[in-house]
């Protein structure tokens, strides 16, 4: 035995040992490596488990350094994180493969996308939407009025046009509300309360993931309904209020207590929530007040703001809007707000927006819609003075622009053209410019700090702001955006209070490390070669005539067909390991930056020849965990290092397909494998991936008694992977016939009914039949054979 000092505790071990088994062994460090495995002599290709060594200037790789006699070793100085980092950025920068799809990436919810579309496509409605709700609660209002930031992200606008994610998430939280909704675990109540003011999308969200987790939470909303915008502020031809209330039943449903037409401010203090025990308070005012247009005469009689006109409508105390209304603005509200005059009897609705179509912010299939319904649009148009007669507006005074260089937000700013001024007629004005917080019973707070803007300054990642036990997030915190980033912000700030009440402190999020081909370069629809074009599925939607006669719903869903096929539309870009990656987690534990060293490249073709095994080696790492486990365990060496230096890559030799070799099918290469450039190729039309249970089994096949784990996610939706390495009889391997020998399971093929040779010929019989026959044939061999 030696002794030794591992990051200053003394240590004693076998000198046979390297310094990753005593690490490892004694559970002083977890070093990190990726190319090491306990059954392999060391291979030391991917230099990541280095660590220092006292009165040495160089780095050691701990998995094949062997420990000595007096040893002084750091497993995680800063010499050694620099090192580990730049080995990582190294790798990734080689590393030609996404971990998510694109769409997921631009959601604001980190929904993951690919794996609910392959839910969907098999027909899983309660996983689908099991999967959804782990990020996003609300997926039935999410899935009507969602600014489909992932659908703009889509890569297969490279090839035609994006994947109806927006519908597909309607649809699976519209089949949810068919029967009984699905509903989550929810912990154990451990009674502590934590409030919420506003009771919008953030408030309603932080809610849901609280009462989860076991906590009491407590909304207190200003007006009379839960909501927020979502209730008040949006139409319901685009959110049905009956859709919007189950969902936010089912949210309350589990737990959460709900206090209307109480206002910060006047009914209560920040405070008296602390004083009557709240263990932390969530801010989720929102962003409902319009802001001013700033042009003379605005207060007159006759002009609105449009997110009190919408509020009215809602509440039912709206003014009764005849004639031609102007409404000014280009956003999502003064879309509804033109909309929703129309319903209400207005003659004509001419829209006045200071830039061209091509800068509105509102979603393009609002815009196409209000367009159908006939509101007309003028743009690079301004108003500057508001007219007035007796007391009421009676016309409004524009100017013409022009578009000159870009702004801070990368629109190119409107200038006036002088000498442009006209006179816009009209019988009701509705300003619809931008929106900002009601901050009432917080600025009068000195230890909550206000912005410039009028939002509350909360710290990034944390939402906490400068008072103990004070979160806020959502548009009271960016201003307003859209509902997902509001129910982005209540998940994740749902979590830092838990970690605050828990703890008395709070952490940051960890920017999580993604793989990205477009850190390579731009792509084209060269790059995905094997995506065939396919005609995107629109929803039905109700006749233009048939619109402007109510509130009704005018966007329908899909049907099941039309859902089916839409999901298979996707491009499965996200990788097929990206929810067990080893090399994912290292580079987000180390803060990698995949772009530090990326020039050139190798890119490749998955191959997908072998009946069960793909093979992607844009993924590779070179790592050699599967030719040596292939040549040294399973003396079959079916695959091996293909050319030299930067070219080198792992596959059969002479560019045979893997089938072609001497490979026995085993499969165990994929579970060795780090980064999931070998997978299986599943057996179901789509692959996820998908979180799965774990359940241990036995091999069935023969005698043996191999152990193997059981990957479900339902009862007809699992794989086979090796149980663990110490598991005897096999420890970890598998034969074709374990690791693929179920899939008769799940393609149609299991014979479920007996069968009985007539005639040369196997015909499906009567278990009475059955019997019979297996009676006779015993009879005979006893007959032939004694």
């Amino acid at each position: 035995m030696v002794n030794l000092t591992i990051n200053g505790k003394h240590v004693t071990a076998s000198p046979d040992q390297t310094i990753l088994q005593v690490c490892h062994e004694q559970n002083i460090d977890q070093i990190p490596t990726l190319c090491y495995d306990e059954k392999l002599p060391p291979f030391g290709s991917c230099f990541l488990c280095v660590v220092e060594m006292e009165g040495q200037n160089r780095l050691f790789p701990s998995c094949s350094t062997k420990v000595g006699e007096g040893m002084v070793i750091n497993t995680h100085s800063e010499k050694v994180r620099r090192a580990r980092k730049t080995c990582l950025e190294l790798i990734v920068s080689n590393h030609y493969a996404d971990c998510f799809g694109p769409c997921r990436l631009a959601c604001p919810a980190d929904v993951d996308i690919q794996g609910y579309m392959s839910l969907i496509s098999l027909g899983k409605f309660h996983e689908a939407i099991a999967l959804i709700k782990e990020k996003l609660p609300m997926p039935s209002v999410c899935g009507r009025v969602c600014t489909r930031k992932c659908e703009v992200n889509c890569r297969r606008t490279l090839v035609d046009s994006p994947v109806g994610i927006d519908f597909l998430k309607r649809y699976a939280a519209d089949q949810d509300m068919i029967g009984d909704m699905w509903k989550p675990e929810v912990k154990e109540d451990n009674g502590v309360r934590i409030a919420i003011i506003g009771g919008g999308p953030a408030g309603l969200t932080a809610a849901y993931y609280l009462a989860v987790e076991g906590y009491r939470p407590v909304i207190y909303e200003a007006l009379p309904h839960l909501g927020g915008m979502l209730r008040y502020g949006i139409p319901e031809y685009r959110l049905p209020k009956e859709v919007l209330d189950k969902e936010i039943s089912w949210i309350t449903d589990l737990g959460v207590e709900v206090h209307t037409e109480r206002m910060l401010g006047k009914d209560f203090s920040m405070d008296d929530l602390f004083d009557q025990g709240f263990k932390s308070v969530f801010v989720a005012l929102g962003a409902q007040i319009g802001k001013p247009m700033r042009v003379e005469n605005e207060e007159a009689e006759g002009v609105l703001s449009g997110v009190e006109f919408l509020r009215q409508v809602e509440m039912k105390t709206n003014p009764d809007i005849k004639g031609r209304v102007v409404v000014v603005g280009g956003g999502n509200t003064a879309i509804d707000a033109a909309r929703t005059s129309l319903r209400l009897g207005a003659k004509e609705v001419v829209l006045l927006y200071r830039r061209t179509r091509n800068e509105m912010p509102a979603n393009e299939m609002e815009i196409v819609a209000a367009e159908e319904e006939g509101v007309k649009m003028e743009f690079l148009a301004a108003p500057t003075e508001v007219n007035v007669e007796d007391g009421r507006m009676k016309s409004l005074e524009c100017l013409r622009m022009e578009l000159g260089e870009p702004d801070d937000s990368g629109r190119r700013r409107p200038v006036k053209i002088e000498g442009s001024e006209y006179t816009l007629d009209c019988d009701w004005i509705i300003s619809a410019i931008g929106q900002e917080p009601d901050l009432e019973g917080v600025d009068s707070d000195e230890t909550i700090k206000v912005t410039k803007w009028n939002t509350i300054e909360a710290k990034s990642g944390t939402f906490e702001t400068d008072r103990p036990g004070v979160f806020s997030g959502g548009d009271v915190v960016t201003g307003p955006a859209d509902a997902v980033d509001a129910i982005a912000a209540g998940r994740m700030a749902a979590r830092a209070i838990e970690k605050y009440v828990q703890t008395g402190v709070t952490e940051p999020l960890t920017d999580r490390f993604e793989s990205k081909r477009d850190n390579f370069h731009k792509m084209t629809r060269e790059d995905i070669p094997l995506v065939a074009e396919s005609e995107r599925h629109h929803v039905p939607e109700m006749p233009v005539e048939e619109r402007l006669k109510g509130f009704q719903e005018v966007e329908h869903a899909y049907d099941d067909k039309a859902a089916f096929d839409e999901a298979l539309r996707c491009a499965e870009c996200g990788c097929d390991a990206g929810l067990e990656c080893r090399l994912q987690d290292y580079c987000t534990e180390y803060g990698v930056d995949q772009e530090r060293f990326v020039g050139e490249f190798n890119r490749y073709t998955a191959d997908t020849r072998h009946p069960f095994i793909k093979i992607d080696s844009n993924k590779c790492i070179n790592c050699g965990r599967c030719v040596n486990t292939c040549k040294d365990i399973l003396n079959v060496a079916a695959l091996g290092f293909v050319n030299r230096g930067f070219r080198t890559i792992v596959k059969p030799a002479m560019e045979k397909a893997l089938h072609e070799t001497n490979c026995v099918s085993c499969g165990n290469c994929i579970d060795v494998c780090p980064t999931g450039t070998l997978v299986e190729r599943m057996p179901f039309r789509r692959s996820g991936p998908w979180q799965m249970d774990a359940v241990f089994n036995v091999c069935n096949y023969c005698s043996v008694g191999c152990n193997i784990t059981l990957k479900t996610k339902t009862d007809d939706l699992f794989y086979v992977v090796g149980a663990s390495p110490e598991s005897a009889p096999n420890y970890g391997e598998l034969c074709v016939r374990g690791r693929f020998g179920y899939q008769h399971y799940l393609d149609g093929s299991r014979v479920k009914k007996p069968m009985v040779r007539k005639d040369g010929e196997l015909v499906e019989v009567s278990w009475e039949e059955a019997f019979e026959a297996i009676h006779k044939g015993r009879q005979r061999m006893i007959e032939d054979h004694g």
